[in-house]
């Protein structure tokens, strides 16, 4: 397995980024990642994260118009940041923890504008128990019981 095809395979998976969904769908990805990893070399992580955004790019370069290349450029990142770089935190091996921070520092590098920030699955499946309050709806005494 390339790993392109951690991107391309799971592409539809941020669909799926919701409370009830994302535990599921992140399983899945895991285990694709989890078999990607096992045969991964940690002198070659540099590269093979070079190849990944090269391959990306190959692919967003398709689209005709910029606004959709930058679109899908963030869907992409999506995909990065919520199933791929938490599942090689998760994974914990050397060269899956090293593939999250090279992915991050050459996203970065390459896009300044659009920061990749590596997270764990913990923290952002964490993020849906806090919810959201919004400062101006504020419920009556006999809508909050």
């Amino acid at each position: 397995m390339k790993v392109y095809e951690l991107v391309d395979k799971y592409r539809i998976y941020t669909a799926h980024f919701n409370r009830t969904e994302y535990p599921v769908f992140f399983g899945k990805y895991q285990e694709a990642a989890e078999s990607y990893f096992a045969e991964a070399d940690a002198e070659n992580v540099c590269a093979e994260v070079k190849e990944l955004i090269d391959s990306m790019e190959a692919e967003w370069k398709k689209h005709r118009f910029k606004f959709r290349r930058e679109a899908v450029r963030e869907d992409d990142k999506l995909l990065l940041a919520l199933f791929l770089a938490p599942a090689c935190m998760e994974i914990g091996t050397e060269p899956s923890r090293r593939f999250a921070e090279e992915l991050s520092m050459e996203w970065n590098d390459r896009f300044p504008d659009s920061i990749l920030r590596v997270g764990t699955y913990a923290q952002i499946n964490k993020g849906f128990r806090r919810g959201i309050k919004l400062p101006w709806l504020k419920l009556s005494n006999d809508e909050e019981k």
